[in-house]
């Protein structure tokens, strides 16, 4: 095809790219609004999470927070029970909200001290002592099942080393007619220290010489890699 009227032409041009602009301009616009409130949830959500770690609040708590987001202005409401926060620190924490890129952000905090609480508030304590509460629970929990299984590791790998330790002896001092190994705890009654030394017992059909003896306690040193041990000759 081919355009007899270039007047036509550049009119048609710029009239498409106007409706083009007036399609985009709105959704650039909605999108730019909602980077910029993602931006201040996130920022406000990781404010509230310092602030509650902060030794500002060791003798009291955040127990419910909202935000409020417009073009015109932002609010951050927090209701806080405990030790009441003085107007000084109430000022301070307005002024680390720029620290998180929250300059403009208006901080609106309800102290509810020692007096009654409205239905809201007990209710948000009461689902954050149930969510601390099941957090403690499950890391309890956690930590004892980690403290089972070092502990079936270490009992297997003790039963591993005792029958290793019995073959390499018995090949070596045909002699020994039973052996047995374990750990120990030996106290200093000087300093009270304790320590966790192994402990081998060891049956001889026929008793040892010292030197065999000697030969023995290093070998066996060597062989579990441990500075000193304990060896009972039967």
């Amino acid at each position: 095809k081919e355009i007899v009227d270039p007047k036509k032409h550049r009119r048609g041009k710029r009239s498409i790219a106007i409706v083009s602009l007036l399609t985009i301009s709105p959704s650039l616009i909605i999108a730019f609004n909602v980077v910029k409130e993602t931006s201040f949830n996130s920022s406000t959500i990781k404010f509230i999470a310092d602030l509650e770690k902060s030794p500002m609040f060791y003798d009291n708590q955040i127990v419910s927070h909202k935000r409020e987001y417009n073009r015109k202005e932002k609010k951050l409401f927090m209701t806080v029970v405990g030790n009441e926060l003085s107007q000084a620190q109430v000022d301070e924490l307005q002024l680390r909200l720029a620290d998180y890129g929250l300059q403009g952000t208006q901080l609106i905090i309800k102290q509810a001290g020692g007096g009654v609480l409205d239905v809201g508030t007990q209710a948000a304590m009461l689902q954050r002592f149930i969510e601390q509460k099941d957090l403690h629970l499950a890391q309890k929990d956690s930590l004892i099942d980690r403290l089972q299984n070092d502990l079936t590791d270490e009992r297997q790998n003790s039963i591993v080393t005792s029958d290793q330790i019995a073959n390499e002896l018995s090949a070596l001092y045909p002699e020994i007619e039973s052996l047995s190994l374990a750990n120990a705890l030996q106290m200093n009654m000087r300093t009270k220290k304790t320590d966790t030394i192994p402990l081998v017992t060891i049956d001889w059909v026929e008793k040892p010489s010292q030197a065999t003896e000697q030969q023995i306690e290093r070998w066996l040193r060597t062989r579990l890699r441990v500075p000193k041990i304990s060896i009972v000759n039967k």
